[in-house]
């Protein structure tokens, strides 16, 4: 995606036709949550960097920043680039490919609510947000923009054919896909020596700013593994009361405090996620197996959005 100068295009694209404050949020969620949906939280830093200058236009810096982070946050219903995503791994039963529509219908719902409470506020202080318009001479580059979305779908299209038609595991098709995914890109579009550029970019720059998070994983991986051998999850299951596991909703409300509660005491939600994969099944809490594999997802993402440590992301300055 850094091929092409896509950023440009989008910029020109909030000016030419988002002249109001919403427009230029929904161009933002959009953007957002299909990027997010490739690269995770790399979205947030191509997309605050990229619209911020024109946030400060509409005098919207607040609601740019909370869209920006529910849109991105929003795609871990369903993102293979997503850390719930382990969640279909983990749950045996739950197709990946079967939950992308339930997921889709979630953001949907998601950014409906956001948007329903941006509009309101829009209509009770009309004056707040001034509309702008572009400079004549702007021109958009409207097969650049094309492209940009051709490619996001062949992304994830590789891989749920991967996933599905050749039958391999999803955390398998995801870094397969990551790994051949951009070099097939660069073939195609003859930009290989903008693709080894960007190699050095990621492998000098930044990954070494990813070691926390590395370590997490792992140190949850092998957390949720030894509950697993260690055979708590029977017992955890007999010492929950009949009438939380005997009541579906009471059990789903349940799942997702034991998420977002640590989270509140700066508590990674990967950390008692991980936990809860590994030491329940969906039968033992009375739950079908795409109500607990959700349930944990939902969680997840309210502990992120509400948790001390994630409410003011690295990419945003202090």
């Amino acid at each position: 995606f850094y091929y092409e100068d896509y950023q440009t295009e989008l910029a020109n694209l909030a000016k030419m036709r988002m002249h109001s404050v919403l427009g230029f949020l929904l161009l933002t969620a959009i953007c957002t949550h299909t990027l997010s949906s490739i690269v995770s939280v790399g979205s947030l830093l191509v997309f605050y960097g990229l619209l911020s200058p024109y946030a400060s236009l509409y005098k919207a810096e607040k609601p740019f920043l909370s869209t920006l982070a529910r849109a991105h946050n929003a795609s871990g219903f369903w993102s293979p680039a997503w850390a719930s995503i382990i969640v279909y791994s983990a749950v045996p039963g739950m197709e990946w490919a079967r939950v992308i529509p339930v997921g889709i219908g979630m953001v949907i719902l998601y950014l409906i609510i956001h948007f329903a409470g941006l509009f309101i506020e829009t209509r009770r202080y009309p004056d707040r947000y001034p509309n702008i318009h572009a400079e004549p001479d702007t021109v958009l580059n409207k097969k650049r923009l094309i492209t940009m979305l051709v490619l996001a779908i062949c992304m994830i299209l590789t891989i749920v054919v991967l996933n599905l038609a050749a039958g391999w595991e999803l955390m398998v098709a995801v870094c397969i896909t990551a790994i051949l995914f951009p070099a097939v890109v660069a073939l195609l579009q003859r930009k290989l020596p903008e693709y080894r550029t960007g190699l050095k970019t990621y492998y000098d720059k930044q990954l070494p700013k990813v070691q926390g998070q590395v370590a997490l994983f792992m140190i949850s991986g092998f957390f949720g593994n030894a509950l697993s051998v260690s055979g708590v999850g029977e017992l955890l299951a007999g010492y929950l009361p009949t009438w939380l596991t005997a009541y579906p909703p009471l059990m789903v409300a349940a799942l997702m405090l034991m998420l977002i509660l640590p989270s509140l005491i700066g508590v990674h939600p990967l950390a008692p996620g991980t936990a809860l994969l590994a030491a329940l099944t969906p039968a033992a809490v009375g739950l079908s197996t795409y109500t607990f594999g959700l349930s944990i997802i939902v969680g997840w993402l309210l502990a992120i959005l509400g948790g001390p440590s994630l409410r003011r992301p690295s990419c945003w300055p202090l």
